[in-house]
């Protein structure tokens, strides 16, 4: 594998660990994807949100909950996932 195989095939891997720990974490308040910039749409739709980086994106959505937070139903459901 040459060298610039191996990093665009490492960087894709990281990519989809950063996008699984998203979605983990925010997936019940955000659908969240990446296609050249992370983006995450509020599942309330009261918006979208994109970032350069993941690191950006996960800020930004945890700036966005505490200015706008999420409808009681998506609010409960994220609660429930959390005590399982």
């Amino acid at each position: 594998m040459s060298g610039y195989s191996f990093a665009l095939n490492h960087s894709w891997r990281i990519r989809g660990q950063q996008l699984a720990h998203l979605r983990h974490t925010w997936g019940d308040a955000y659908d969240i994807g990446w296609d050249e910039e992370w983006v995450a749409r509020r599942r309330d739709d009261k918006g979208t949100i994109f970032a350069a980086t993941a690191s950006g994106l996960e800020e930004t959505l945890k700036l966005d909950l505490s200015i706008q937070p999420m409808s009681a139903a998506i609010r409960r459901a994220a609660e429930e996932w959390w005590l399982k």
